[in-house]
């Protein structure tokens, strides 16, 4: 299943069928997202507070 969000693209997938390698780089990715998203957050709470 393709999943659309923001313009991107992503597919489901059973992570036990992942190896070692790919398990890793998706983790790392969800991370990064996950530390883009909480800085937008952080500094639009910022700029909020600033006003």
């Amino acid at each position: 299943m393709d999943l659309g969000i923001g313009g991107c693209s992503f597919r489901s997938n059973d992570i036990l069928k992942l190896g070692f390698q790919d398990r890793k780089n998706l983790i790392e990715m969800l991370l990064h997202v996950a530390e883009q998203d909480n800085e937008k957050f952080l500094l639009k709470l910022q700029n909020r507070l600033d006003r």
